[in-house]
């Protein structure tokens, strides 16, 4: 579902008030409410000494496909509203 401005002035409605509930969903469906390019928070600290810095998704594998996940989820969010 692509929101157009009234659709999303409805949705921002929707989501204020304490009877709906917003719930992540895995993918898209007839159901469901696509956001794009969702502003997310995802941290990639610096670590080391204060004279050789590295970022902690150079140093760690498991850290970097997680971040990588979380990139992607940002990038298409899929939520139901739910009463």
């Amino acid at each position: 579902v692509i929101l157009h401005n009234q659709q999303l002035q409805t949705l921002a409605m929707q989501m204020q008030s304490s009877w709906y509930k917003v719930r992540e969903v895995g993918s898209s469906g007839a159901d469901t409410v696509t956001f794009e390019n969702v502003r997310c928070r995802i941290t990639d600290p610096r670590v080391g000494s204060a004279t050789h810095w590295q970022r902690l998704t150079q140093l760690d594998g498991d850290y970097w496909q997680r971040y990588q996940q979380e990139r992607q989820r940002c990038q298409k969010f899929h939520a139901r509203i739910e009463l």
